[in-house]
């Protein structure tokens, strides 16, 4: 990457080197807590979207993973061989169940995320509420600029499925 040698430029490369810092960071954290689940690191984060979003359909799953709808067939199936999601009848739609996270079994992945969380919370102390809001501000446009760029990455090297929606 070449540096811009002027102090926005300067910023610039310290934030993207941030970024991918903090990038690879969480993909050592989730990997190696989804080892200790024994779980894979996909199953993980399927877990947490449906720790943050409540029950989900199959095709609200293959949408928000982008998995292949067959792949994400596979990740319900292990989840719930291993007691982690559980289905449901869909009271909107009878032709389709919710798959939700089973609350005891969330409960257990609580420590591995517990020094993590109470480390995040000590570090949040040391901002302003307007600096909350801003970091706040930052990461939701980032992640959803990310997630924009992952559909156009897998729509443009082939690696996206036919999602059904």
């Amino acid at each position: 990457m070449k540096r811009d040698s002027t102090e926005r430029g300067a910023l610039m490369d310290e934030l993207l080197l941030g970024g991918r810092r903090v990038g690879a960071a969480a993909v050592m954290f989730h990997a190696a807590a989804s080892a200790a689940l024994g779980i894979s690191p996909t199953e993980e984060k399927a877990l947490d979207l449906l720790d943050r979003n409540g029950a989900m359909t199959h095709a609200d799953l293959v949408e928000a993973t982008n998995l292949a709808p067959a792949s994400v067939t596979g990740l319900i199936k292990r989840l719930e061989t291993r007691g982690y999601v559980r289905r449901l009848p869909n009271p909107s739609d009878r032709r389709s169940i919710l798959i939700e996270a089973v609350p005891e079994r969330m409960g257990e992945l609580a420590p591995i995320f517990a020094d993590w969380g109470a480390t995040i919370g000590r570090l949040s102390e040391s901002y302003s509420d307007a600096e909350l809001r801003l970091i706040i501000r930052y990461l939701n446009e980032a992640a959803s600029a990310q997630e924009q760029a992952t559909l156009r990455v897998t729509d443009e090297f082939g690696t996206a499925q036919t999602r059904t929606t």
